[in-house]
């Protein structure tokens, strides 16, 4: 399968959300460059769902250890939402705790990658979500 195929994702809006600075801004500059999509950050879930205010993004890249509001809590508000329950939502973090991830996928969540990830695979689960 291509993982690189390219296709027009400019109409796309992708969240990520993720308190270390220096790994979000070099993921999303991988991701604007790789996608052509419109990016936008938020270093916590707080932070996030103020940019929720502005557009529904059309996918949600969380991590899920933050300061402020876990993203496990985040993503509970989030399908808890009648306006935020239908956004796809992958999940990323370097725990392997198996309980935290049977409980995410209870919410829906679109996939889980543990840090530090091969942005490869992140490609791959991007297009699965946007591309079915």
């Amino acid at each position: 399968m291509e993982k690189d195929k390219r296709k027009d994702y400019s109409d796309k809006v992708l969240l990520f959300v993720d308190d270390d600075e220096d790994y979000r801004s070099s993921v999303v500059a991988r991701l604007r460059m790789k996608l052509h999509c419109q990016v936008r950050e938020a270093s916590d879930p707080v932070a996030a769902f103020a940019t929720l205010q502005d557009k529904i993004p059309d996918l949600i890249l969380m991590d899920m250890n933050m300061p402020r509001m876990n993203g496990r809590t985040a993503v509970f508000n989030l399908r808890n939402n009648p306006h935020t329950e239908h956004i796809p939502i992958i999940c990323i973090s370097s725990l392997n705790d198996h309980a935290l991830i049977k409980s995410l996928a209870s919410l829906n969540i679109q996939g889980y990658l543990r840090k530090p990830m091969e942005f490869e695979e992140l490609l791959y689960r991007i297009h699965r979500v946007w591309d079915t």
